[in-house]
């Protein structure tokens, strides 16, 4: 699944009585997902994302909300989907396949077998990178 969207021209969705605003407001949506430092100094939690997308759509906070709840659920299932969800301009969330390995135990130095697994990945895109 590959979302692109032209920063120049805002295209309007519904999602879950959510007004969506998609293109220029898009991008601020996701800005906001950039803030790496919040007010508090350590990291930006769900409800201030939900508060900075509430005060950069103009919109109530319930909306806000479920603006935020729509681009996750569409990330998760783009990803259990498609295996890949690529948003142009802020990156790509993947799938890794980890193989069947041998571990030890740390406690008692015996050799353990740990299962092959599966995890999901993201890897920013350039112009992400550069903005952080």
């Amino acid at each position: 699944m590959v979302l692109i969207f032209n920063a120049g021209v805002e295209f309007r969705r519904v999602v879950s009585n959510a007004s969506f605003l998609v293109g220029g407001l898009w991008s601020q949506f996701f800005r906001c997902l950039a803030v790496v430092h919040s007010q508090k100094g350590v990291h930006m939690n769900k409800a201030e994302l939900v508060g900075a997308v509430q005060k950069s759509l103009d919109d109530s906070k319930a909306g806000a909300e479920r603006a935020v709840n729509a681009v996750i659920d569409a990330i998760k299932t783009g990803v259990k989907k498609d295996k890949s969800v690529q948003v142009v301009g802020f990156g790509t969330f993947s799938v890794r396949k980890r193989a069947a390995r041998d571990g030890r135990n740390p406690q008692t130095g015996e050799t353990i077998k740990i299962k092959a697994s599966r995890s999901v990945a993201f890897k920013p895109s350039k112009t992400f990178k550069d903005m952080v």
